[in-house]
C-alpha cells in the first residue's frame, strides 16, 4: 500500500501537503492580483514540489529497504546526513524493531546502515567466509 510508504512525520498525507502548498500560492496570487511576481511563484512551486518529491523518494526507499532486510538483520544505525543540527539522525546502533527510520524532516539526508545477525556457529562463519571469497576472488 503506497500510503504506508509515504512521509508522515508532519502528520499530513501527501494530498494534504500538496493542497496546502497550492493553497498558499493561490492565496498569494489573490492578495497580489495586480503585482504578482510570476517568477517568484514559479520558483516557489518548483522548490516545494522538488522538496516533496525528494522527501517522498527518500521515504519510500528507506521503508522498502527496511521491509526487505528486517528478517535478515538484527541491528541498524542511522548515519546523520548534512541536514544540520536540527536533525535527529545518528546516535547509536539499535535493534531493528526499535529503529526510527529517516527521513526525520523534509529534505533529510540521513541513511540507515543495517547489520546482519551475528553468529558464533563455526559452520555458518565458514559458509560466510566462502561466500566472501567467491565474490572477491573469482
Amino acid at each position: 500500500d503506497l500510503k504506508n510508504l509515504t512521509y508522515d512525520k508532519d502528520n499530513q498525507t501527501l494530498d494534504e501537503r500538496l493542497t496546502k502548498y497550492f493553497s498558499e500560492i493561490l492565496d498569494y496570487l489573490l492578495e497580489n492580483k495586480e503585482n504578482s511576481d510570476w517568477d517568484l511563484v514559479k520558483r516557489n512551486l518548483q522548490v516545494r514540489l522538488l522538496l516533496i518529491l525528494d522527501t517522498e523518494t527518500q521515504t519510500v526507499k528507506t521503508k522498502v529497504i527496511n521491509r526487505k532486510v528486517e528478517a535478515h538483520c538484527e541491528f541498524a544505525e542511522v548515519l546523520s546526513g548534512e541536514c544540520g543540527d536540527d536533525c535527529s539522525g545518528s546516535g547509536g546502533i539499535y535493534p531493528i524493531d526499535e529503529l526510527d527510520l529517516p527521513p526525520f524532516h523534509p529534505n533529510c539526508q540521513c541513511e540507515v546502515i543495517y547489520y546482519e545477525e551475528l553468529t558464533d556457529s563455526e559452520e555458518e562463519i565458514e559458509d560466510l567466509e566462502l561466500e566472501v571469497e567467491k565474490v572477491y576472488f573469482e
